[in-house]
């Protein structure tokens, strides 16, 4: 059945209907609203009796300073990367996504690009840390955090997870490789960061003085969440990052906001993103690639 947002499009000759039956509609909702999660779950994602693939999303309305001293026109680039992204996806026949967005971004995507797959959420919305924080909701910086809960919470019914940034692009369906021989075990597969503050890659070199810790975190991130895939359950490894991340975030909230000298006193919502990220890391590369769905973070690699 077409949801109203389909009807009206379809009416306005602004998609086909070859386009809206080629994929299982989701109307739009609050994730949070009883329900809603489940029904978005289900509807975006591909399940077969060996799997459940799910291919999550999220863009936001972008006020990040580092894109507001510039150009302006990169204040919608967020939503550029995501309509290049649809669109790779849907060429390697990878159509079960979802995207977590707001109500107003939700309701374009439906009525300007036949895009039935969004949903929003009201997570956090009334946290008194926000205004501290000079955070509103639909921001990219607390839409980048409600995503990695409810990432969680396809993870805590059975579904495996690729959670990308919408500047990604495929050459190829990424399953042949995360299920072919080498990763099939894999709880986690996630790229290692470097670059940052130093240039570098992050060193492994173990002291004499450290038995459970491989080198020194020497100020870049251990792992890039711009590219994750997860399939792990309550208790295991992967898991405790992914809902380690959301959790670190809630705890930054509750405390005083960061406000670097360059933003002339504001608050930086940037402080509240990579280091709730980076602090529910372990500090080994033990889960750069994680061999079991039960494994646990520990300094030993596999």
């Amino acid at each position: 059945m077409l949801s109203l947002a389909a009807v009206a499009a379809l009416s306005a000759g602004k998609c086909t209907k070859h386009v809206v039956d080629s994929e299982r509609q989701f109307a739009g909702g609050d994730l949070e609203a009883p329900g809603v999660l489940e029904e978005f779950l289900s509807a975006r994602s591909r399940v077969t009796p060996y799997y459940k693939h799910l291919i999550f999303l999220s863009v936001g309305d972008t006020r990040d300073h580092r894109r507001q001293s510039k150009d302006p026109a990169l204040r919608t680039i967020s939503s550029e990367f995501l309509f290049n992204l649809l669109a790779n996806l849907r060429a390697l026949n990878l159509g079960y996504h979802g995207i977590l967005t707001t109500p107003a971004l939700c309701k374009s995507l439906q009525e300007e690009r036949c895009e039935f797959s969004c949903a929003w959420s009201t997570l956090w919305h009334n946290h008194p840390g926000l205004a501290r924080w000079g955070l509103v909701p639909g921001d990219m910086f607390l839409i980048w955090q409600q995503q990695w809960r409810y990432v969680s919470a396809a993870l805590e019914r059975g579904y495996d997870v690729i959670r990308a940034d919408t500047d990604v692009y495929f050459a190829e369906s990424p399953y042949a490789v995360l299920n072919g021989p080498y990763f099939k075990d894999a709880a986690m597969v996630v790229q290692q960061d470097f670059g940052g503050p130093l240039g570098e890659r992050p060193a492994c070199t173990r002291r004499k003085d450290e038995r459970d810790d491989c080198g020194v975190h020497r100020g870049t991130a251990l792992l890039n969440c711009g590219l994750v895939y997860v399939r792990s359950g309550p208790g295991g490894g992967a898991y405790h990052v992914i809902n380690g991340t959301w959790a670190r975030f809630v705890a930054l909230l509750d405390g005083p906001p960061r406000k670097p000298p360059h933003l002339g006193g504001k608050p930086d919502p940037n402080a509240l993103a990579r280091p709730a990220a980076r602090r529910a890391l372990p500090k080994s590369p033990a889960l750069y690639l994680c061999r079991s769905p039960s494994c646990r973070p520990s300094s030993t690699s596999s």
